[in-house]
């Protein structure tokens, strides 16, 4: 088939919504021709055009962000580039358009009314916005408030339509099929863990409980908070027991950060590393006390890799198939800080538990398999329409 693929740029950059993108990408590619558009509120630069033109043609379009009645974190065409892409669209026989992200999914709008659409929705962007404006009810935070209401609305237009809806959350996939009764298709598409290393770094000393993300996002923010100010002080005796720290390793530190953790002597603010890999491998246990979480948590799959134990919340770990021997849930400071101290305490259980998640992983969520998924969800929406024009 020939297919259409539009996202953010992503090649080269970290994160796992650009792990998750850069694998669609990569799996879309593998038995078809595969273009792509890139999105960008600015001109896409040569060189990054450059970096994605591993598969077929590659195009920048410009966008906005949505305006009022739209949601803040939707996009439309920049002027012109509506133009743009349905002039490509009609220069290409594509069987399929595949869109990342509901955000820029009015683009698709453009293909011609029986070209099939895959949007792969992966997070819940209303559930996030809700979420936020939980964990903080403010007039500073009411910013999410607002945008959760109108991206409600966006996704009951959006799941209204005959396409092919991807989430990573069968709790999510659920919640919206009940709530949409409609002519869409949703389906599970897994997120799917890194690749393992021939040589992964061996288990270190264990001399941290780490704790890893983008800093900068509004999730990874509320997880820090919390850990700071209402888990550290119930770990502080036991981090000075087992003479370890907390320490916070990711790209997009804000001041926040170094504030809370100038109170908090034994949490240690890294920032971003150049070895993320030796640094879980290095950890006691993972530590991610998320209540603002949407899809599935890519980097709970990337500690697994690295057979490291991982403590976190329910939310936190929700869409991902592992059980109480692969992972640990809590909801509540005392219950976090409890099983945190119970693994600090016994290593043995602590490290089964991490290679039981490795084991798990590599079996449920490497990227060959979750690729043959998706290989099967599309050959059952799109038929190839012959030779390209």
């Amino acid at each position: 088939m020939r297919l259409l693929y539009l996202d953010r740029p992503f090649a080269g950059q970290k994160g796992g919504d650009k792990a998750r993108s850069r694998f669609l990408w990569d799996a879309l590619a593998r038995d078809n021709t595969l273009d792509t558009v890139l999105l960008s509120e600015t001109t896409v630069p040569a060189e990054v055009l450059g970096a994605h033109a591993k598969h077929g043609s590659v195009h920048g379009l410009r966008v906005v962000r949505g305006r009022l009645p739209s949601p803040r974190t939707t996009w439309a065409p920049a002027p012109g580039s509506a133009r743009q892409l349905t002039a490509l669209l009609g220069e290409r026989a594509y069987d399929a358009i595949v869109v990342r992200f509901t955000a820029p999914a009015p683009l698709a709008l453009l293909a011609p009314p029986r070209m099939p659409v895959v949007v792969d929705v992966d997070m819940l962007q209303s559930r996030l916005a809700e979420m936020s404006w939980k964990q903080n009810r403010s007039v500073r935070n009411r910013f999410y408030l607002f945008e959760s209401i109108l991206l409600r609305h966006f996704e009951q237009r959006l799941f209204s339509r005959p396409w092919l809806f991807l989430f990573s959350n069968d709790i999510e996939l659920q919640s919206v099929a009940r709530r949409h009764r409609s002519p869409a298709a949703f389906e599970l598409l897994p997120n799917t863990a890194p690749p393992a290393p021939v040589h992964p770094p061996a288990r270190a000393d264990g001399a941290c409980v780490l704790f890893f993300g983008a800093l900068d996002s509004s999730a990874n923010i509320d997880a820090f908070r919390f850990l700071a100010t209402e888990l550290y002080p119930r770990l502080e005796p036991a981090l000075k027991r087992h003479g370890i720290t907390c320490r916070v390793v990711g790209r997009g530190q804000t001041p926040l950060y170094a504030d809370l953790a100038s109170r908090a002597p034994r949490i240690r603010v890294d920032g971003e590393v150049e070895d993320l890999a030796g640094a879980i491998a290095g950890a006691r246990l993972c530590l991610l006390p998320l209540r603002i979480a949407s899809g599935t948590r890519t980097r709970i799959l990337e500690a697994g890799i690295y057979s490291a134990p991982v403590v976190t919340t329910t939310v936190g770990a929700e869409g991902l198939d592992l059980g109480p021997e692969h992972i640990v849930r809590a909801d509540t400071a005392e219950a976090l800080a409890a099983e945190t101290i119970r693994l600090l305490d016994d290593r043995p259980a602590a490290e089964r538990m991490g290679g039981l998640l490795r084991e798990r992983v590599l079996a449920r969520y490497s990227a060959d398999s979750v690729a043959a998924q998706l290989r099967a969800l599309l050959a059952g929406r799109t038929q190839p329409s012959g030779p390209a024009r």
